[in-house]
């Protein structure tokens, strides 16, 4: 009977062998290791926000410029006649209002007006040279016929000062006699406040 002779490996296969696995095996690691996936490694929607660590993310540039301004949350309801400030910045001011049956017509506004001249002003209306002696302009307004419901948001007016302070609608929502509310107006949303 013929036997096969097995030959062991010499050492030198051996460490060979050895240096190769370790080789692969530390590449095959740097490819997983900590910060090493690029955009090209990650399907889409595999990534969710508690897989990331939000301190680890700067600050996106537009971001920056935001960040000087304050929210101030809306949420107020008044009866005809009814006016009150919602935001101030320097010499702009936005005022919420209620008028019912004006004309046979329902409205709710928040208009705008100023202190001092050479304001710039987009909205409902808008002006590129808004004066202390303008009358307010309105930045939000529903109208409606007298009784009937009516909702909308002003989501991009804006005002700014000579002076630099300024004033942003973010979700400004203007309604009159809705929600079953009759003869009332309803404000919401937000204004972004910057101090100049």
């Amino acid at each position: 009977m013929n036997r096969i002779a097995i030959r062991r490996p010499s050492p030198a296969l051996i460490l060979s062998l050895i240096a190769l696995f370790a080789v692969l095996g530390g590449s095959a690691y740097a490819a997983l290791s900590k910060n090493s996936v690029g955009s090209k490694q990650i399907k889409p929607n595999a990534v969710k926000g508690e897989d990331v660590k939000e301190s680890s993310l700067g600050k996106v540039p537009a971001a920056k410029a935001l960040g000087k301004f304050k929210a101030t949350n809306v949420d107020l309801t008044l009866a005809d006649g009814e006016a009150e400030e919602i935001a101030t910045a320097g010499p702009l001011t936005l005022t919420a209002q209620c008028r019912i049956n004006d004309g046979g017509d329902d409205y709710a506004e928040v208009l705008i007006s100023t202190s001092s001249d050479n304001a710039a002003f987009d909205g409902t209306d808008g002006d590129a040279d808004f004066d202390a002696a303008d009358s307010p302009l309105a930045l939000a307004e529903v109208s409606n016929t007298t009784g009937t419901p009516a909702y909308d948001e002003e989501s991009d007016g804006s005002a700014r000062a000579a002076s630099g302070e300024a004033l942003m609608s973010n979700g400004l929502t203007t309604a009159v006699n809705a929600f079953g509310d009759p003869g009332t107006c309803h404000f919401g949303g937000q204004v972004l406040v910057r101090a100049g």
